[in-house]
């Protein structure tokens, strides 16, 4: 929306489980912090900006002048560095993820889909528009057009609904699923898959830790 708000987080846990749409590392926050976000970068958080990137005061000032919208709107289409670096260890498990659902692996859409989700799980603003940003960026990264991603997209999701699992799907569209009550739209798809994702996503950064501590233990 036109309104933004903020939160001063302390600790790179935090960071990790928070699901800002931008992370302002500020100046002091040491080489450490910054190395750890180099080389696990947060799944959920798309934009990763430093103090002084526009020349100026830095981002905090944008944000009280109500200018760090329009800067992030100027660089819709282009990933951030961080979230590019995600795309090793989200790819797979994006393309695990559509199998369980059961979306047919012979369709066209799969040869973009894991893509797609990567990109509406880093980048939230691609989500606000598909037919301007996420079907536009997902076809110049495939070369296709846009409308030939929609189309694809919709005819995965009919797929799944026609030949799936309605167990399968109940876990993970909710018990709104019933063969009476219609197909789900290519949005609804999405932003289901989306968080399924971002779950997936963290429990995977969650293991190192949890392994290492069990490790320790015995």
């Amino acid at each position: 929306g036109e309104a933004w708000q903020g939160a001063r987080l302390h600790t790179v846990d935090e960071v990790y489980e928070s699901d800002w749409d931008v992370l302002i590392l500020e100046g002091h926050a040491g080489q450490e912090a910054w190395a750890l976000l180099m080389q696990h970068p947060p799944a959920v958080c798309p934009w990763v900006l430093t103090e002084g990137f526009d020349g100026g005061d830095g981002p905090a000032s944008l944000l009280r002048e109500g200018q760090l919208g329009a800067f992030l709107h100027q660089h819709e289409w282009d990933l951030p560095l961080l979230a590019e670096n995600a795309r090793v260890e989200m790819l797979p498990l994006a393309q695990s993820l559509l199998r369980a659902v059961g979306v047919p692996q012979n369709l066209r859409a799969m040869a973009f889909l894991p893509e797609m989700l990567f990109m509406a799980t880093v980048q939230p603003l691609m989500m606000s528009n598909l037919k301007k940003r996420l079907y536009p960026a997902v076809a110049r990264r495939c070369l296709m057009t846009p409308q030939a991603v929609e189309r694809s997209l919709r005819l995965a999701v009919e797929s799944t609904w026609d030949h799936g699992a309605w167990q399968v799907l109940r876990r993970f569209f909710g018990e709104d699923v019933h063969p009476d009550k219609g197909k789900t739209t290519n949005r609804e798809f999405l932003q289901q898959m989306r968080f399924w994702l971002r779950q997936a996503a963290v429990r995977l950064k969650k293991l190192p830790e949890k392994t290492a501590k069990m490790q320790k233990n015995h």
